[in-house]
């Protein structure tokens, strides 16, 4: 695990991790220059599993687990993001597939989504067999399973040189691609960990995962490191926008969730965020948030019609 200032959530990641029912593990934890209390809440646990790696300022998350790879002892290392959960049984059954199937090289596994308040926003599954995994990379640069729930053989991520420090973001799609042609992939087929969807404030972040998706499929196909700047000056550069905060990012955000929570049948939870959107809404954007906002209610009116209509007819 690498933090950078992610006291807000840190506890209940870390203690995840701490309550698996597999207990036999070292928990590597990189305070990436944190300004937070980060520092404090690592410190504040007794658990001999714990070792605290300090970086004096932000380094980035590749580098940190480049550290943690160096100094890892183990056969077998999982990934945990800091704002993440992972479920008690995840480490137990990862193991156990890695154990039963030496060609595979990381597996992942089944993920709920939630949001800043550890709700349910989505259930993600992904299929298990390397087959099909690799083409959804390949074709859809769609990664097996969340970075943060991945567990990879330590000796081959060793052989590949761990993680490629150029990428600030992306890195794991690059690894996924580069260990492709050494092991195959898989997903336990249960959940095992929640992903935790937070609010973007601009378009930086995503503006640079798009170049550097194109760096690292330009480098699998050549089969060759391929030279280039690094991306977020040549975003703050050529893209001076992206860096700016707008209303328009969050009201993005709510409708996202307020869309996938729709359809997942979560009707008050849709609502609640549709009623986010309308908030942090651009004046101009305001008559659409009202629009999705009345869909929501009507979609949410007749479904309720139809359950009571259904208990009539039962009863």
């Amino acid at each position: 695990m690498s933090v950078l200032n992610g006291a807000r959530f840190l506890r209940e990641s870390i203690e995840s991790i701490l309550s698996q029912t597999f207990p036999n593990f070292e928990f590597l934890i990189v305070n990436d220059g944190s300004t937070d209390s980060t520092g404090e809440i690592i410190s504040s646990y007794a658990d001999p599993r714990i070792r605290l790696i300090e970086n004096p300022a932000n380094r980035g998350l590749p580098v940190s687990l480049n550290k943690c790879i160096q100094l890892s002892k183990g056969e077998y290392g999982a990934r945990q993001d800091a704002d993440d959960i992972s479920l008690p049984h995840r480490l137990e059954l990862q193991v156990a597939e890695m154990d039963a199937n030496p060609a595979i090289g990381a597996v992942g596994g089944w993920w709920h989504s939630i949001d800043i308040k550890d709700r349910i926003v989505t259930r993600e599954k992904a299929p298990p067999d390397n087959n099909t995994l690799f083409r959804r990379i390949i074709n859809h640069g769609i990664n097996p399973s969340p970075h943060g729930s991945m567990m990879i053989r330590m000796e081959l991520l060793k052989t590949l040189g761990g993680y490629d420090e150029r990428f600030w973001f992306t890195q794991d799609f690059d690894l996924w691609l580069r260990m492709s042609t050494h092991a195959e992939f898989s997903v336990v087929q249960s959940y095992l960990y929640k992903l935790r969807t937070l609010p973007v404030q601009n378009g930086f972040k995503e503006t640079c995962q798009r170049i550097y998706y194109n760096h690292a499929m330009k480098q699998y196909k050549t089969g060759e490191k391929q030279d280039f700047e690094d991306v977020r000056e040549y975003v703050r550069r050529t893209a001076p926008k992206s860096l700016v905060n707008n209303k328009h990012q969050m009201k993005k955000y709510w409708d996202q969730l307020a869309s996938i929570t729709g359809k997942e049948g979560y009707w008050q939870l849709s609502i609640s965020y549709r009623i986010k959107a309308l908030r942090s809404g651009h004046p101009l954007q305001i008559a659409d948030s009202i629009y999705r906002l009345l869909g929501a209610l009507a979609k949410s009116v007749v479904l309720m019609a139809q359950r009571k209509n259904e208990k009539e007819q039962i009863h």
